[in-house]
């Protein structure tokens, strides 16, 4: 087995899903504005970081307060929380229904009265939620002065964002419903094109088959897709790795104690490496049991298997398709598979490796992420820099 199948199988464990509960202040999202919900949370009200455990069921600790009782977002980290109520759709199946997705925000403060600005958007990997871009996405302010705007969100059945099919015995996670999310989503945000900063998508592992998926349709019906992000997914090692996700899924512990058992585990186990992000993120990615004695897992990581295969089957293809800028960043170097290297050669994307850090990168280091970010959006959205060229151009 390769060193990234080892540990895409120790830290991919939230490459699949979790269920939640809605944030009970949140607020809906009409098509002609945005909510201005004032974040008065700080963080103290984030659970204590306790001692790590040294086993999975080390700890009897009493369960902390329930997941919807944490502070959503924290004001240093995003500018605004609110839920994001999509219209009924004409455009996709009538089967399909949009969950009210729960949204943090940090609008761009464009450096000139030119144009709307720029934002980047981020969609999270299986399991996982927004909250776990907040270091990245408080680092990313700081850098650009707060004039790239931020803008990440919960996924059906993830962190705050509720199944809405409530009657479904199993959440739909396929890679069609999560595409028609995402460009619902988008297009109630910013339901006017030509008014609609432009737009640099980041995918986190399955977050980036969604991403791809929207891109060529925002574009032809008039975004401006300034650059597309994928974080740590390679087609190639995916698809080898999948088999083995199953048993390695079995082997998590399937409650904890408390939540700072839970965080605890993360940091252990070295999935999460950095104890802020950890705090900040996993408290929406469990919940507590009937009972309120313990917390699990908010969905069936094992439900969501029929879907494996599409969100990484012709990843690669999709990725060097993309009418836009384009950047891989991974966590290794030996990731890659033989389409993204005849690309890379053929200079086609941005590749970026950062050492010393786990499949979760924008957690384990959100400060020199930030920054390949960052120069990436200044290199494409339209930033004129003497002697710096976009990627792709020779």
């Amino acid at each position: 087995m390769s060193e990234f199948q080892r540990d895409f199988m120790r830290t991919n464990l939230a490459k699949l899903p979790h269920l939640p509960p809605l944030h009970p202040n949140s607020q809906s999202v009409q098509n002609d504005g945005h909510p201005q919900e004032d974040l008065t949370e700080i963080d103290d009200d984030l659970p204590e970081l306790g001692t790590r455990a040294r086993s999975n069921r080390s700890h009897r600790r009493p369960p902390n307060r329930p997941p919807s009782e944490f502070p959503s977002a924290v004001p240093s980290y995003f500018a605004q929380s609110f839920s994001v109520d999509p219209p009924p759709s004409s455009d996709v199946s009538s089967a399909w229904s949009a969950p009210s997705f729960k949204t943090y925000y940090t609008p761009p403060e464009p450096a000139s009265d030119e144009g709307p600005g720029s934002i980047m958007i981020f969609h999270h990997g299986g399991g996982e939620g927004a909250l776990g871009f907040a270091v990245l996405a408080k680092e990313i302010t700081r850098l650009t002065r707060g004039e790239l705007g931020l803008l990440a969100f919960d996924c059906r059945g993830h962190g705050s964002t509720a199944n809405p099919d409530k009657d479904q015995a199993v959440l739909d996670l396929s890679l069609n419903t999560l595409t028609a999310d995402f460009l619902v989503f988008i297009r109630t945000m910013f339901p006017n094109p030509k008014k609609t900063p432009a737009l640099v998508l980041i995918g986190h592992s399955m977050g980036a088959a969604p991403v791809l998926g929207v891109t060529p349709t925002l574009q032809t019906i008039g975004y401006k897709v300034a650059g597309v992000g994928v974080l740590d997914v390679v087609e190639g090692s995916a698809l080898e790795a999948l088999p083995l996700m199953p048993a390695i899924i079995l082997s998590r512990p399937s409650s904890f104690a408390s939540v700072d058992e839970a965080i605890d585990w993360h940091l252990g186990s070295n999935t999460y490496r950095s104890p802020t992000s950890a705090r900040l993120s996993v408290p929406s990615i469990v919940q507590p049991t009937k009972s309120e004695q313990r917390v699990i897992w908010r969905t069936s990581l094992l439900d969501s298997a029929p879907y494996w295969h599409d969100w990484y089957k012709g990843l690669s293809a999709k990725f060097l398709a993309v009418r836009s800028a384009r950047l891989l960043v991974l966590a290794g170097s030996d990731r890659i598979d033989k389409e993204l290297m005849i690309g890379q050669m053929q200079g086609k994307f941005q590749h970026v490796v950062l050492p010393n850090v786990g499949h979760h990168i924008q957690q384990d280091d959100p400060e020199r992420l930030a920054e390949v970010l960052v120069d990436f959006w200044r290199r494409n959205e339209g930033v004129n820099l003497k002697g710096i060229k976009k990627v792709g151009e020779t």
